[in-house]
């Protein structure tokens, strides 16, 4: 059974090499492994950022998950206007773009307010109604791409226990992680995957050139991963994927 389609999962509970731990992560980006939405990258996000919010069991339920989850996703589609689908006469956008949208609109928020600004009933409409859909695909996708070794997981409980091997790996090489994730292939992934899925192959060649240039013209790359004023790479990314896809 494909990885999206499970219910529940259980990590590999055996010794790790540790040239494994790093092929559960790299096989993400691999591909072998479907990349129809940034969605993957969004949950590791997610997991990454609430790595030291697990209790005694290394656990975390879905409801810190899909915060964190429908944070990232508000400021990216409502705030900075990248859109994860095109739009056609048959689709309005995904699901949760719909969600994001239908909670801006019912509480009159403006697009440039970030998700931290808005009101505490809204957080929690909208996150409830991003992790009841979410959830089916997102959580199991992970898991397959990441080999079973990351974590178990179960949809109807709604809990995510990540492998005490792997929790270590990562806590270890956090910071490698994070670059990977924020300045390289991980968090580029969503963007350039948002690219991709309205422009086609072509167009991501030509964004991948141009972000290559403004990055390493607006931040210093010598080692010691200095920055320009108040911009991080990450954001430097969300401003130009921003104005590519809405010029």
């Amino acid at each position: 059974m494909a990885g999206y389609d499970l219910v529940e999962g259980r990590y590999e509970n055996r010794t790790l090499s540790y040239d494994e731990m790093w092929s559960a992560f790299s096989n993400l980006f691999s591909p072998h492994s479907k990349n129809s939405s940034s969605y993957k990258f969004g949950f590791l996000k997610s997991i990454m950022d609430n790595l030291y919010n697990v209790d005694d069991n290394l656990s975390l339920t879905f409801d810190q998950l899909f915060g964190t989850f429908t944070e990232v996703y508000w400021n990216l589609v409502l705030k900075h206007g990248i859109r994860q689908q095109p739009v056609s006469e048959r689709s309005n956008g995904t699901y949760l773009e719909q969600a994001l949208n239908l909670t801006a609109v019912k509480y009159a928020i403006a697009a440039e307010i970030p998700f931290e600004s808005i009101s505490d009933e809204a957080k929690i409409e909208v996150c409830k109604r991003i992790k009841s859909k979410c959830k089916i695909n997102v959580v199991g996708a992970l898991f397959g791409d990441t080999k079973g070794l990351f974590y178990s997981f179960s949809r109807k409980e709604e809990w995510l226990q990540i492998n005490p091997q792997m929790y270590q790996f990562i806590c270890k090489h956090k910071l490698a992680i994070e670059k990977l994730e924020y300045n390289g292939v991980g968090f580029f992934g969503m963007l350039f995957n948002s690219i991709w899925l309205v422009g086609g192959s072509a167009v991501l060649l030509s964004f991948s050139v141009t972000v290559t240039g403004y990055i390493f013209a607006q931040y210093d790359f010598k080692g010691k991963g200095g920055e320009v004023g108040e911009a991080t790479p990450a954001e430097l990314m969300v401003e130009l994927t921003a104005k590519i896809l809405n010029s």
